[in-house]
């Protein structure tokens, strides 16, 4: 999530992966690319981009019961601390319900995740260009905001950030001067941060993360070089046992996964054109059908930012990517995406200079109809 999810340790030994293929270029056929429908519920606040959110109720794999988006950036350049929630509703579409106001100042590039049936939300840029480190709990129940302690790292914006089990992750981001590749955990029982796991992959901004089965994964985003990053790395807080495609990981470690454009021998990664961006969203869905890059199972789906509106699958039992059908409305930008009910949404972000409230969903299994 960004930039959402949602999601988002000693010192450990990182495995690398091995992926032996020698199967032929993926692609699609155009009847089982993927339906975007439009028309969901558009988000109920002002128009904007450079929003945060998180989920809550989380089963483990990023997906839950309602979201929460806010703060962020209007045409403007009004930067909000106001928050709504979103459910599913009977008839397949989202109903949005504004919450309270998050403390502190109006903010853009902010991390979220949510841990405990809580949500955190901290970091990112106030309206005079200030780099904060402040960060609040929201509690459902009760619709209150409380403030937490303070990031202890330096403060940032653009990271990424996640939740796992009773834990909260934060790492990577860049304060206008310097990138990071630091990470951090917050412990909510004790109200305390530390130091953890670095990093193992490009210090970056503006990546996205996604959380399945307990594990974190960090990719895409712009480099100290000021060009797009193509590493892909995944965190386990838990020992991971080896399989066809992987090495066992070591618990609190990252494992290179593989490079998300064409660097190998192999003819897997020969279409991946264009994975690589910056500004982007990624959730995670289960389909139901086989699938053409496999069968069905967990995948984790990557659309809009630099890169325009392609999108891709990844495909989290091989490590592969396939492409699937374009975002339909205009490309957007920093924009929140979320999993509800193994349902995947993008809301919010910039479309050119201008900020947006529309909502889309993506059906992974359905024929392609561009009447949505």
């Amino acid at each position: 999530m960004k930039r959402f999810h949602i999601s988002l340790l000693s010192m450990a030994v990182l495995s690398v992966s091995v992926i032996l293929y020698s199967c032929g270029k993926t692609y699609v056929p155009g009847t089982q690319s993927g339906n975007w429908y439009r028309f969901v519920a558009p988000f109920q606040g002002p128009a904007r981009s450079h929003a945060v959110g998180f989920v809550i109720n989380q089963d483990g794999n990023g997906s839950g019961t309602s979201a929460y988006v806010g703060t962020g950036v209007d045409n403007y350049q009004t930067k909000y601390t106001d928050f709504y929630r979103a459910t599913p509703s009977t008839d397949s579409s989202l109903t949005w319900a504004q919450v309270a106001n998050m403390p502190g100042v109006g903010r853009t590039d902010a991390v979220g995740f949510a841990v405990g049936g809580e949500g955190y939300v901290g970091l990112g840029l106030d309206s005079a260009i200030n780099v904060l480190k402040d960060f609040y709990k929201y509690d459902s129940a009760s619709n209150n905001w409380t403030a937490v302690a303070s990031f202890p790292g330096s403060p940032r914006y653009d990271a990424v950030a996640f939740g796992i089990q009773n834990y909260g992750y934060i790492g990577t981001g860049y304060d206008g001067r310097f990138y990071y590749g630091d990470f951090w955990r917050y412990d909510p029982s004790a109200d305390a941060w530390q130091e953890w796991t670095t990093f193992t992959g490009t210090k970056r901004s503006s990546a996205v993360a996604f959380v399945y089965n307990n594990m974190g994964y960090v990719v895409t985003g712009v480099g100290e070089s000021g060009g797009v990053v193509n590493d892909f790395y995944r965190f386990s807080p838990n020992d991971v046992p080896a399989d066809q495609y992987h090495l066992a990981q070591s618990a609190n470690s990252w494992l290179h996964l593989n490079a998300i454009t064409n660097v190998s021998v192999s003819t897997f990664d020969d279409g991946y054109t264009d994975i690589q961006r910056s500004g982007a969203v990624a959730f995670v869905m289960t389909k139901v059908q086989s699938g053409i890059s496999g069968t069905g199972g967990a995948k984790a789906f990557l659309t809009c930012g630099s890169a325009g509106t392609t999108t891709w699958e990844y495909d989290i039992a091989s490590d592969l990517w396939t492409t699937r059908t374009a975002f339909e409305n205009p490309s957007v930008n920093y924009a929140v995406a979320f999993t509800l009910q193994n349902r995947g949404f993008v809301t919010t972000g910039a479309s050119g200079s201008s900020g947006v409230s529309s909502t889309c969903e993506f059906f992974p299994d359905q024929v392609y109809n561009q009447q949505d």
